[in-house]
Protein backbone atom coordinates (compact mmCIF):
# COMPACT_ATOMS: atom_id res chain seq x y z
CA UNK A 1 0.00 0.00 0.00
CA UNK A 2 0.91 3.28 -0.69
CA UNK A 3 0.04 6.52 0.39
CA UNK A 4 -1.38 9.49 -1.30
CA UNK A 5 2.07 11.03 -2.07
CA UNK A 6 3.15 7.16 -3.32
CA UNK A 7 5.82 6.85 -0.29
CA UNK A 8 5.10 3.38 1.89
CA UNK A 9 3.63 3.11 5.19
CA UNK A 10 5.77 4.90 7.83
CA UNK A 11 5.07 1.45 10.45
CA UNK A 12 6.30 -0.93 7.26
CA UNK A 13 9.50 1.48 6.19
CA UNK A 14 10.63 1.37 10.21
CA UNK A 15 10.42 -2.33 10.16
CA UNK A 16 12.26 -3.04 6.70
CA UNK A 17 15.00 -0.79 8.33
CA UNK A 18 14.87 -2.30 11.55
CA UNK A 19 15.40 -5.98 9.56
CA UNK A 20 18.16 -4.76 7.67
CA UNK A 21 19.82 -3.35 10.88
CA UNK A 22 19.62 -6.76 12.23
CA UNK A 23 21.03 -8.65 9.09
CA UNK A 24 23.77 -5.85 9.08
CA UNK A 25 24.57 -6.73 12.96
CA UNK A 26 25.11 -10.07 12.49
CA UNK A 27 28.66 -11.76 11.55
CA UNK A 28 29.01 -12.00 7.85
CA UNK A 29 30.39 -15.85 6.55
CA UNK A 30 33.40 -15.77 6.17
CA UNK A 31 35.11 -18.53 3.45
CA UNK A 32 38.55 -19.54 4.31
CA UNK A 33 41.72 -21.58 3.21
CA UNK A 34 43.72 -23.06 5.39
CA UNK A 35 46.91 -24.64 3.18
CA UNK A 36 48.53 -25.59 6.80
CA UNK A 37 47.73 -28.62 8.72
CA UNK A 38 48.15 -26.56 11.66
CA UNK A 39 45.05 -24.26 11.41
CA UNK A 40 42.92 -27.05 10.27
CA UNK A 41 43.51 -29.50 13.86
CA UNK A 42 42.50 -25.65 15.48
CA UNK A 43 39.18 -25.80 13.52
CA UNK A 44 38.46 -28.92 15.24
CA UNK A 45 37.72 -26.95 18.15
CA UNK A 46 34.84 -24.75 17.13
CA UNK A 47 31.66 -24.65 18.16
CA UNK A 48 30.27 -24.90 14.53
CA UNK A 49 29.35 -28.75 13.36
CA UNK A 50 30.09 -27.77 9.60
CA UNK A 51 33.37 -26.28 10.25
CA UNK A 52 34.23 -29.50 12.57
CA UNK A 53 33.56 -31.87 9.74
CA UNK A 54 35.26 -29.94 7.23
CA UNK A 55 38.42 -29.88 9.49
CA UNK A 56 38.06 -33.60 9.72
CA UNK A 57 37.64 -34.63 6.18
CA UNK A 58 40.68 -32.51 5.32
CA UNK A 59 42.65 -34.35 7.68
CA UNK A 60 41.48 -37.89 6.78
CA UNK A 61 42.30 -37.02 3.05
CA UNK A 62 45.36 -35.43 4.57
CA UNK A 63 46.39 -38.72 6.41
CA UNK A 64 45.82 -41.06 3.53
CA UNK A 65 47.94 -39.52 1.40
CA UNK A 66 51.46 -41.01 3.65
CA UNK A 67 52.55 -42.14 6.33
CA UNK A 68 54.48 -38.75 7.04
CA UNK A 69 51.30 -37.34 6.60
CA UNK A 70 49.87 -39.15 9.93
CA UNK A 71 52.95 -38.37 11.81
CA UNK A 72 53.18 -34.95 11.19
CA UNK A 73 49.30 -34.96 12.90
CA UNK A 74 50.49 -36.98 15.63
CA UNK A 75 53.36 -33.89 16.05
CA UNK A 76 50.80 -31.20 16.09
CA UNK A 77 48.49 -33.09 18.85
CA UNK A 78 45.40 -33.60 16.00
CA UNK A 79 44.90 -37.02 17.74
CA UNK A 80 43.79 -35.84 21.09
CA UNK A 81 41.30 -33.10 19.76
CA UNK A 82 39.79 -36.25 17.35
CA UNK A 83 39.68 -38.82 19.91
CA UNK A 84 37.89 -35.56 22.15
CA UNK A 85 35.25 -35.50 18.86
CA UNK A 86 34.33 -39.04 19.36
CA UNK A 87 32.08 -38.45 22.34
CA UNK A 88 30.43 -35.19 20.76
CA UNK A 89 26.85 -35.44 21.22
CA UNK A 90 26.29 -34.93 16.97
CA UNK A 91 26.43 -38.15 15.19
CA UNK A 92 27.49 -36.52 12.18
CA UNK A 93 30.90 -34.93 13.71
CA UNK A 94 31.36 -38.19 15.33
CA UNK A 95 31.65 -40.51 12.23
CA UNK A 96 34.03 -38.01 10.69
CA UNK A 97 36.53 -38.22 13.81
CA UNK A 98 36.08 -42.12 13.57
CA UNK A 99 37.37 -42.07 10.10
CA UNK A 100 40.05 -39.81 10.71
CA UNK A 101 41.14 -41.82 13.51
CA UNK A 102 40.40 -45.17 11.75
CA UNK A 103 42.83 -44.09 8.99
CA UNK A 104 45.87 -43.06 11.28
CA UNK A 105 45.68 -46.15 13.33
CA UNK A 106 45.75 -48.53 9.92
CA UNK A 107 49.17 -47.91 9.12
CA UNK A 108 50.46 -49.09 12.48
CA UNK A 109 52.40 -46.46 13.08
CA UNK A 110 53.34 -45.52 16.76
CA UNK A 111 50.72 -42.55 17.71
CA UNK A 112 52.10 -41.91 21.08
CA UNK A 113 55.32 -42.18 23.24
CA UNK A 114 53.33 -43.63 26.09
CA UNK A 115 49.44 -44.13 26.31
CA UNK A 116 48.11 -41.73 28.54
CA UNK A 117 44.56 -42.74 29.95
CA UNK A 118 42.73 -40.87 26.61
CA UNK A 119 44.25 -43.33 24.54
CA UNK A 120 43.31 -45.96 26.88
CA UNK A 121 39.36 -45.87 26.59
CA UNK A 122 39.68 -46.46 22.85
CA UNK A 123 38.52 -49.42 21.73
CA UNK A 124 40.76 -51.84 20.16
CA UNK A 125 39.75 -51.70 16.86
CA UNK A 126 40.27 -48.35 16.08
Amino acid sequence: KRTSKGMPPKGKKKAAESEKQQIDDGFQQLDISAKDPRTVVLMLDSPEITVVCQACQALHKHAEKSEQNILQLRDIEAIPRLVKLLSSPDRVTRSYAVLCVAEMSKHGLKLHSSPPSLYCSLPRSL
